[in-house]
């Protein structure tokens, strides 16, 4: 009695200059919060501060995504969901332009995502973070509410996961705080990704420097300080921090499925009535994510090395320029090399009224395609023509498709990587002829399985994300279940083409949040 202390937290809210924070049941809250929220609805029935008919109250718009079932249409046509992206995209052209924006974390749903409030743009998002890959956060399965000295959070959050320490440590570090983002790009959900500074510190580096995530090498190899980032993991994992402590080293360096895919492939050689087996090939170009030209090795490629310097020993740049036909095999100087080579003239590229053709070419030993001028063309005596047939065939990965666009570029690096300076094996399965339509010309595309050490290479291009299964791949086909297990894998850690298209934690959180905004 006669105390004149008070609590500053509640005086503020009694006289109208401050809210209270809304909170779940099973959320932590202050010990005084019932205190708070009666002063609040004492200041609001006596209009005092900012509850007052002069204060004007900025309407918050919100751009989080929709919960499922909320998607109905808002007249003329249109979603709900598509009204949202819409302005969304119009908020993104904003922050795209801006460094660094101020924010407060009002939540935080996993490691990596949040429900963030721009105060100077009245506006209320929900944010990723870029270059690093958290678990899942768990809720508890077992009855603990009989333990008093645990908060709602920790009952429904214990910190026994990986993904659920990784969700503390994040709360302790931002929750309800002043951060800054920047904005770098938007999903297809309405989802803003970036990164998120804490004292100026990138905080996804903090997680990875933590154990507390991976680095996603995908998009983190495009940051500018993204060495950085690579040996904050390195070192996390030296020191078994985090998620690395109980991590199975040994198992990453297994190939996904590895055991099986050997008799995926011999499965799917029987299924389609093949008895060849699998021959060693190099491959020697590639076009897409899904086909590429090889050569079998045997002994008419050791002799190609003879034939490419007989080639050169012609002297073809002193030879007369020669205007060939379309179909005709001639002398083509690769502009790479200078070296001349077998090709096949494809067609002739008009350069206007009175100009010189440019001629689209491919390499028959080889299988690259360029467009070359006129004066790298030479007529070929046709002793070179009948010395060997051509050595580059055309090849096709079954069961394999190729992303468009952006990805198709990243689909094509994956391919080279796997690919490169290895000797591999190809089991064709099938036959197509690609030759255009109206042409008698026969142009055969090889559809093969490629393997490197039992390695399916097209299983491991849909398992990185950089490719996906072709949906003609049927049910009964060996290779379905395997691949598309592997594009689920692809899909769950976000990989490559995955990385911003599908999350499947998105509805059980958009969930979440509706019944927060409630």
């Amino acid at each position: 009695e006669g105390s004149t202390e008070k609590n500053i937290a509640v005086e503020l809210v009694r006289q109208g200059l401050a809210r209270v924070v809304s909170h779940p049941e099973d959320e932590l809250r202050a010990t005084d919060y019932q205190d708070l929220v009666v002063s609040e609805k004492n200041a609001e029935s006596a209009h005092k501060g900012i509850h007052s008919a002069v204060y004007r109250q900025q309407n918050v718009i919100n751009l989080t995504p929709l919960p499922r079932g909320a998607d109905a249409s808002s007249g003329g046509g249109e979603t709900k969901s598509s009204n949202l992206i819409a302005k969304c995209k119009q908020f993104f052209t904003f922050f795209q332009n801006k460094p660094r924006i101020d924010a407060i974390v009002d939540y935080v749903f996993a490691a990596s995502r949040f429900k963030l409030s721009i105060p100077s743009q009245g506006c209320v998002i929900m944010f990723t973070l870029q270059g690093c890959i958290v678990d899942k956060p768990i809720k508890a399965t077992e009855d603990i509410a009989a333990k008093p000295d645990i908060s709602p959070f920790d009952k429904q959050f214990p910190p026994t996961s990986h993904g659920n320490k990784a969700l503390h440590f994040t709360r302790d570090h931002v929750y309800q705080r002043k951060v800054q983002i920047s904005v770098a790009s938007l999903d297809n959900f309405g989802n803003f990704l970036g990164h998120m500074y804490i004292n100026n510190k990138e905080f996804a580096l903090t997680l990875i420097e933590q154990g507390h995530a991976k680095l996603h090498y995908k998009i983190a190899k495009k940051f500018q300080n993204f060495e950085i980032y690579k040996t904050a993991e390195e070192k996390a994992r030296k020191q078994l921090k985090g998620l690395w402590e109980t991590f199975d080293f040994e198992a990453e360096k297994q190939a996904m499925l590895a055991p099986v895919e050997r008799q995926v492939v011999s499965e799917a050689s029987a299924s389609k009535g093949k008895s060849k087996d699998p021959f060693p090939i190099i491959v020697t170009d590639i076009r897409s994510g899904n086909t590429f030209s090889y050569q079998i090795q045997n002994e008419e490629t050791s002799a190609l090395n003879e034939l490419s310097i007989s080639l050169q020993n012609e002297n073809f740049a002193r030879h007369p320029h020669h205007a060939p036909k379309k179909g005709e095999i001639i002398a083509a100087q690769y502009t790479m090399d200078d070296l001349w080579y077998r090709a096949e003239v494809l067609s002739l590229v008009s350069q206007g009224k009175d100009l010189a053709f440019d001629y689209e070419v491919k390499y028959i030993d080889y299988g690259n395609r360029e467009v070359l001028p006129h004066s790298r063309i030479r007529q070929l005596d046709q002793e070179f023509v009948d010395l060997m047939k051509p050595q580059a065939y055309d090849g096709k990965l079954v069961g394999v498709k190729t992303p468009e666009e952006d990805d198709a570029k990243d689909a094509i690096e994956g391919f080279k990587e796997l690919v490169s300076g290895r000797t591999l094996y190809a089991l064709e399965i099938s036959t197509d002829n690609t030759a255009p339509k109206g042409t008698k010309g026969i142009q055969l595309t090889h559809n093969v399985i490629l393997t490197d050490k039992d390695k399916d290479l097209g299983l491991e291009l849909i398992a990185n994300g950089y490719t996906r299964v072709d949906k003609r791949l049927k049910r009964e086909d060996p290779l379905y279940a395997l691949y598309h297990e592997a594009e689920e894998y692809a899909r769950r850690e976000r990989f490559g083409i995955w990385q911003y298209g599908y999350n499947p934690d998105s509805d059980e959180e958009r969930e979440l949040e509706r019944q927060l905004l409630r």
